[in-house]
């Protein structure tokens, strides 16, 4: 995640500090910046004039920057639109969007073994993965997923009830979000319900 901020502000960065085209096509002077010269005829660019002082140029623009930018210029995106890809439509996200993850997850928590937590990992958010990292292995249960029922479903975060049934751990259930991030849709918790 710290790379893909970085890559946002480098890209907001380029874009702010980037010339105009008409910065490129005359260097030096622009429409919106004042320059002191010398008065009489300038020195051709490619010699310098030993008895002239040095042009200096200052620039005092005032205008705002565009909130896009010209035509003739390629479209970079907007900080804005690369932080909030997922985007709320206001209409539930079709169930084959999220279900294989929320599934995924569920058959995963219930499966013991060595690899546990880096098979949970692939399910869920950074934060909750680092959460599991250090499990005790005697503390995984062990059962079979019965059933995923839905509870909540709204445009970037859906809430379904996992319930298992186990011999050993005894039936239960867990209530599990799982969001709409930038790398997908994630199971961002999972309490005991």
């Amino acid at each position: 995640m710290p790379a893909a901020a970085a890559a946002v502000l480098f890209a907001a960065g380029a874009w702010l500090l980037a010339p105009t085209a008409a910065d490129l096509l005359t260097p030096g002077l622009s429409a919106t910046s004042s320059t002191t010269a010398p008065a009489g005829p300038a020195p051709a660019r490619d010699e310098p004039a030993a008895d002239q002082p040095p042009v200096t140029t200052t620039s005092t623009s005032t205008r705002a920057p565009s909130s896009a930018p010209p035509s003739d210029q390629p479209q970079q995106p907007t900080p804005a639109a690369i932080e909030t890809a997922p985007t709320d439509t206001g209409e539930a996200p079709p169930e084959q969007q999220w279900r294989p993850v929320a599934e995924g997850f569920a058959a995963d928590f219930a499966a013991p073994g060595e690899d546990w937590a880096q098979r949970l990992a692939a399910w869920t958010t950074p934060e909750l993965a680092q959460a599991y990292a250090y499990t005790d292995p005697n503390r995984q249960p062990s059962a079979d997923l019965a059933e995923l029922e839905i509870h909540e479903e709204g445009p970037t975060s859906v809430r379904v009830l996992a319930t298992y049934t186990s011999v050993v751990d005894g039936d239960f259930a867990i209530d599990l979000r799982v969001l709409l991030t930038l790398d997908g849709w994630r199971v961002s918790s999972a309490a005991p319900a």
